[in-house]
């Protein structure tokens, strides 16, 4: 019976450094599994701190692009107002130049109206 006493002793021993050597290996696994859930977070910390600079950058490039393009729409506004006016002008001057003929070509006919009818 000692035979099976130390037996079943030794046997006791062997379940106990089994589950000693499981409990050691899930809290090394659990402690890998948390450094590797640290990491994890601080690699999403450090790309949602660049995802936001980035949105920020892009942000201001747009607010500069829309600011460009409303310069651009008035400056081609004024443009269209100063060739308007132009035109205009011209149109004027020509009814002017026209005017003024008719009332030459008037002259003109009525000068040599009244030299052929006396």
């Amino acid at each position: 019976m000692d035979q099976d006493g130390a037996g079943a002793i030794r046997q006791d021993i062997r379940d106990l450094r089994a589950d000693l050597t499981q409990r050691l290996d899930s809290m090394i696994t659990r402690r890998e599994h948390e450094a590797e859930v640290r990491r994890i977070d601080s690699e999403h910390r450090a790309l949602a701190a660049s995802h936001e600079a980035l949105a920020q950058t892009a942000d201001v490039e747009h607010a500069e692009l829309r600011n460009a393009l409303s310069a651009d729409k008035k400056e081609r506004l004024m443009e269209r107002a100063r060739i308007e006016d132009a035109r205009r002008a011209d149109r004027r001057t020509y009814l002017q130049i026209t005017i003024a003929a008719i009332g030459i070509f008037a002259s003109i006919v009525i000068g040599a109206i009244s030299i052929i009818a006396p």
